[in-house]
């Protein structure tokens, strides 16, 4: 292995914060870092920091984020000043907030935040979390409106079979138990 690059600044040339998160959009050759500046800076295939975005767009202690195949970008937020509650902040492209699922109010998930998201093609979305410093179930299944589905739940026994899960980058198999 050797070093291609080196994620160290933002595109004002102002050092990163401490980085926690970092997503690679295969469609549009680009790295999101999340840092703990609170800002998510997008840097391009030739690891130039090309824009951020924080809490003038609506972020609030961003955790983690994913981006779907028309450039959508889903991000974790957890609880913050002024109120603001555990939630998924849905981006256009553009950077522009267009809604947020805000998990309080989603029977089932009034005190889980996220951690982790995926979404798929077709736009469920997977979230791994927490339940009040517990751990859920499993990850929570939303559709693309942001309404729960169900939960993936981890199983010690039984016979596994293999299925193709489709995400915004093609299938992968996954290991559901019956």
């Amino acid at each position: 292995y050797h070093i291609v690059g080196i994620f160290n600044s933002d595109e004002h040339g102002s050092q990163l914060g401490f980085p926690h998160h970092l997503h690679y959009d295969i469609f549009n050759e680009e790295t999101y870092v999340v840092s703990s500046t609170e800002r998510i800076t997008v840097y391009d295939k030739h690891f130039f920091p090309v824009a951020s975005f924080g809490k003038g767009r609506g972020l609030s202690k961003p955790k983690g984020l994913t981006v779907d195949a028309n450039g959508n970008i889903y991000v974790l937020n957890g609880s913050g000043t002024g109120g603001d509650q555990p939630r998924i902040s849905v981006f256009n492209p553009a950077f522009f907030k267009t809604r947020d699922i805000i998990y309080s109010e989603i029977p089932g998930l009034e005190k889980f935040a996220g951690t982790e998201i995926a979404v798929s093609a077709s736009g469920r979305l997977y979230v791994a979390g927490q339940i009040e410093r517990e751990e859920p179930p499993g990850i929570a299944v939303l559709d693309k409106d942001g309404g729960f589905l169900h939960w993936l739940t981890p199983v010690d026994e039984g016979v596994w079979r293999k299925v193709p899960v489709e995400r915004a980058d093609g299938l992968y198999p996954v290991y559901i138990n019956d």
